[in-house]
This record gives structure tokens, C-alpha cells and sequence, in this order.
């Protein structure tokens, strides 16, 4: 009875299957090496069996977009974080400009009143 193509990639499956030792993953060139194939020939004329590879991995094509759509909102949810931070940093760096400003002001005013000859520091005594 000759096997067709698809179903001796199915049996190397099984085969590598049982052969993994802990830590091991199941793989299309491992599948492509045990069935005597290019791994090439898997992912071009069969890629059904490619993707069941990858499902059995948690690589499947479909499991590789959705955690990539997850990772592409939490990046959204970040990056409007950030903006939300960066105008209220630069809300608060024009307040504080003003603030300073206005302080810098007062403090050139005192340092003029105090500088004159006929005014005395508060707290300090009158030069007789």
C-alpha cells in the first residue's frame, strides 16, 4: 500500500512526537528531517501541515496575530497614556515658567527697595 505525501508527514509527526525529550518542541524541520523531505517542501506544497506544526508549537499563525493584535492595543493604551502625561508635564511646566517668572520679578523689586539708602531691612536696626 503506498502512502501518500500528506500522510507520511502526519506519521513523521507522530514519530518526532514520541521521540521529543523534555524541553524539546516539535518542529518543521524535524518533521521535514524524519520524513525525508526539505523543510521547504512542508511550508510551500503543504502548508496545512505547516500550520498544524506551528498550532501543536502555540506558533499557529493565528495565535501569532492575535498576540500581536494584543500587544499592538496595549501599545495604543500606552502611548495614549504617555501623551495624556506629556501635556499635563507641559501644562505644569508653563505654570511653573509663570510662577517663576512673577517670583523672579518680586525678588529684582525687593532687591531694589532694599538697596536704597533710606530703607532698613525688616528686622534690622537703623544705621544711627
Amino acid at each position: 500500500m503506498t502512502r501518500t505525501r500528506r500522510d507520511q508527514l502526519l506519521l513523521a509527526i507522530k514519530r518526532v512526537k514520541q521521540r521529543l525529550k523534555d524541553g524539546e518542541q516539535l518542529s518543521i524541520l524535524k518533521v521535514a528531517e524524519e520524513a525525508g523531505v526539505s523543510n521547504s517542501l512542508i511550508h510551500n506544497r503543504y502548508p496545512e501541515i505547516a500550520e498544524r506544526i506551528r498550532a501543536e508549537t502555540g506558533k499557529s499563525s493565528r495565535t501569532q496575530r492575535n498576540q500581536a493584535r494584543e500587544e499592538l492595543a496595549e501599545s495604543k493604551k500606552t502611548i495614549a497614556e504617555l501623551r495624556r502625561d506629556l501635556r499635563a508635564a507641559g501644562a505644569d511646566i508653563q505654570r511653573l515658567a509663570s510662577v517663576n517668572l512673577a517670583l523672579t520679578l518680586e525678588l529684582d523689586e525687593l532687591k531694589a527697595v532694599t538697596s536704597a539708602a533710606n530703607v532698613t531691612p525688616i528686622g534690622r536696626k537703623r544705621p544711627s
